[in-house]
Formats: structure tokens, sequence, C-alpha cells
């Protein structure tokens, strides 16, 4: 599940609430994020289809000579993903290219950095799980003495380079819709992606999205660990600003899911364009199909935001699709961290009896945070665990409170800051 939660938080503070908060939202962007990063390596492959492009780079001895363990899982996923592709199998020997351009050839090395920076705040993460960060604490000898643990640097590092990391993701992916619209590059299809161009303005208007949310990111990628203001009478004179990273962070999330949801929706396109050439993959076909089953091609101008915003919906149905195709993704040290944790904005969420046993059950505590619609958050401590579910394929036991929060009138979502997780070493997630 695809998380998308804004809350409205202005902090400064270091306390050990605060710290668990950031955490908690720094896991609901790693999930996002790793599949996300799912999405790119599908949208980067369907683009190569659409562009006449080579899988050539991709090959597994080439990635070896430079061996970043993000950029060998993004470059085995390509290949899983181009296949036995008679698009690529029409062109393999031909002349139209020395070489294609960066952001077909350089996909693995762009996508597996931003994985290798998953990979360290994954790493941050696991540590802060297991981390006493309470102000005073009581040591093993019963003497309570006072303590750092709660600043927040660590998590706002995690969170400033995972921002600066995953917008990269939306500006490659951007290029990439460039050269689908540009005759120039596009090597032989219609300007925009328009059949009949000149009288239809085609994909044009999806691509300015693009451009905008990257320039967007631009500004949110901006770190805020590198600013402090004290406060406190001068006591906090040193502060993360984390609250305002892991915030920036959900907005570039967002922003970057759009981003490849144009991509796919434009490869799409693309790729049905070349049909006269031969067929894609057969993973890539069967993606193109269940696109076309919601998104009918676009041969004469209609509304674009709508068509995004279905490909937006159908990401995660797409990256299940693939993965089935390929026997899964490999997603190296970017296990899978939560489970389905929140509920869509205003709907309600049925409890049934064996979920409420579950949450009477001693032990069974979280910490909530509720994402308000208001100026304010506030972390609660909740007995309630609506959802315990194992997942074989990483070894995850999470506990996890689906819940709607009702607060001024309004709905807002809930999210979930673990206080008990348990997580298998080397665990490797290769679903979709």
């Amino acid at each position: 599940m695809f998380v998308d939660s804004r809350p409205a938080i202005h902090a400064t503070p270091n306390d050990a609430q605060n710290q668990r908060a950031i955490d908690a939202y720094l896991k609901l962007a790693l999930d996002d994020l790793r599949r996300l990063l799912a999405c790119a390596d599908i949208a980067a492959a369907m683009s190569v289809e659409a562009l006449l492009g080579t899988d050539a780079p991709f090959a597994a001895d080439l990635q070896g000579l430079r061996p970043h363990p993000g950029q060998a899982d993004s470059a085995a996923n390509l290949r899983a993903l181009l296949a036995g592709s008679g698009l690529m199998a029409s062109h393999r020997h031909s002349r139209h290219a020395v070489q294609d351009a960066y952001c077909l050839r350089c996909a693995p090395q762009v996508h597996g950095a931003v994985r290798d920076v998953l990979g360290y705040a994954r790493q941050v993460i696991d540590t802060e799980l297991g981390a006493v960060v309470d102000n005073p604490v009581i040591v093993a000898d019963g003497e309570v003495m006072t303590t750092g643990n709660f600043h927040g640097e660590p998590l706002a590092f995690a969170a400033d380079m995972l921002g600066i990391a995953v917008s990269e993701l939306a500006s490659i992916s951007e290029r990439r819709v460039d050269r689908m619209l540009d005759p120039a590059f596009s090597r032989g299809l219609p300007p925009f992606l328009a059949p009949d161009a000149g009288t239809n303005s085609g994909y044009m208007l999806a691509q300015y999205t693009a451009a905008s949310l990257v320039s967007e990111n631009k500004v949110l990628a901006h770190p805020s660990s590198v600013d402090t203001i004290p406060t406190s009478g001068k006591q906090e004179d040193h502060v993360s600003m984390g609250w305002t990273g892991v915030r920036k962070l959900r907005e570039i999330v967002q922003n970057v899911r759009t981003c490849l949801s144009v991509e796919i929706l434009c490869a799409a396109q693309g790729v049905g364009m070349r049909a006269d050439i031969a067929q894609p993959s057969g993973p890539i076909a069967a993606v193109h199909s269940l696109i076309r089953d919601n998104v009918p091609r676009m041969d004469v101008d209609r509304e674009v935001s709508e068509q995004i915003a279905i490909i937006d919906q159908l990401l995660p149905d797409i990256c299940e699709t693939a993965s089935a195709q390929v026997g899964g993704f490999r997603q190296g040290a970017v296990a899978l961290l939560v489970t389905e944790m929140v509920v869509d904005v205003f709907q309600p969420v049925q409890i049934n009896a064996d979920e409420q046993d579950a949450a009477a059950r001693p032990g069974n505590e979280l910490q909530v945070l509720f994402g308000q619609e208001a100026e304010a958050a506030m972390i609660v401590k909740a007995s309630e665990v609506v959802e315990q579910r194992q997942s074989a394929q990483t070894g995850l036991h999470a506990m996890a409170l689906h819940g709607v929060a009702q607060g001024a009138g309004k709905r807002s979502v809930v999210d979930v800051v673990f206080a008990d997780i348990i997580l298998s070493p080397g665990s490797q997630g290769l679903g979709g």
C-alpha cells in the first residue's frame, strides 16, 4: 500500500516522542519508496522499449565493474523486465544510435544509488528500533542519569538524504518523458505522442506536470538538518529540524509518484505505437495490457489529469503484475519495513472481534501518531492492535493499527509508530 499522509506538524524540540514520530514517518516513506523503486525500474524499462533503446549496458558483467549493490539490483530488474523483447530484437544490430542517452543507459546507476541511500536509512531505523531515546534514563544500577540520546540528528540526516536521493528518481524520469515527446529524439514517435499532432497536444501537458514537480522537488530537497534555532532559554540550543525534513520528504515522495505515473502513461502510449514493428517483452506487454484495460490509448486529446490519476492508483497493481512476470524484483537492503498501516482518509475501519481480542492482550502497546489536518499533532499511547501480520518473504512481524481519528469534525489518517517490531537479519524483500 502506498501512503499519502501529510501532517501539519511544526516542532523543533528534541524530546523522545518527537524522535519516535520522526522515526515513524521515515518508516512510512521507506515502504513507499521501496515500491516506487520497483515502479521506477518498470517505467525505465517501458521507456527503453518505447524509445527503441538497448539493454546492452545493463549486462551483468558490465555492471559488475562498478559493484554498488543497489546498481546491481536495478540492472538485474531491468534485464528481467526486458528479457525476450521482440522490439529489442528488431533493432539489436541496427546502427540507429551509437548509444542511448544517459536517462536510459544510466538508469541502474541512478536508481541503484537511490537504493543504496534507502539501505543507509534502513540501517538508521534498525538502530533506532532498538534504541532508548528517553531523558533521563534509569541505568542498570538504578541511578537516574541525564542523556542526549533524544537528539534527532541521525534521523534528520536520513530524511534529508532520502529527500535528495529520491528527487533524482523524478528528475531522470522526466528526462525520459521529454525524449518520448520530442520527435527529434524519440526515434520515430509522433510529436507529443499524438497520432494527429498539430490538431492535438497529446501528452504535452503531462510533461509540464512532471517538469513542475521536478522543479518543486529541488526546493523541497534542500536539507533541513543544516538549520537550527535555539529554544527553551537557549537550553535547547541545537536541534535537528527532523520534523521539517520528514514533512518535506512526504511531499517529495508524492511528487515522485506522480512523475513516475506520467512516465508510465507516456511509455504505454509509445510502446503501443511500436506495435507495427514488434511486441515488447512479456513483462512489459503484461503491464501495457493492464494499463490499457484502465486507460484507453489517446488518439484524440482528452483530459490528461484523469489518466495520470488512474495510473497513480494502478501503481501497486503494475508492480505486482511485473513482479509476477519476472519472479520477483531484487530489492537488496531495502526490505519491507512495514505492512499495510494506514487507511484511506475519510474511510472508517471496521474492527472485528478477533482484532479486539488481540488489542486487549497485555504488551500490545503502540505509540500512535495522529496526522491531524489541524495546526498541531499529538502523540498518544494506545493499547490496541488491529492487525498482526507476518510476511513470509521478509520475516517481518509487524503490529499495525488502523483507525480514523476524529478531530475538528474531520477524519484524518492515523499513522503508526511501531513500539514492537521484529526484523529478521538479512531479509530480502522480493515482492512488488
